[in-house]
């Protein structure tokens, strides 16, 4: 069963893609499970696969500079 709090991964688009600047949700039992479903949904047109504890680092961050990708999309 999922925990919906956790079991979530974070998909990032790259520069110049027709969603720049946004990331998917997408909640799934594992990492492969949850590229599966992105890559079924985006194809491989996307740029980096975060878990759910990497994304939160990287926005809890003091020395991040630079904004942080908007979610558009969650994907179950």
């Amino acid at each position: 069963m999922l925990n919906l709090e956790k079991d979530s991964w974070i998909f990032t688009f790259g520069y110049g893609h027709q969603y720049a600047g946004k990331c998917v949700r997408v909640y799934a039992d594992s990492y492969g499970d949850a590229r599966a479903k992105m890559v079924e949904k985006y194809g491989t047109h996307w740029a980096f696969q975060y878990s759910n504890d990497e994304w939160e680092e990287i926005k809890n961050d003091p020395k991040r500079y630079w904004d942080m990708e908007e979610e558009f999309e969650v994907i179950v």
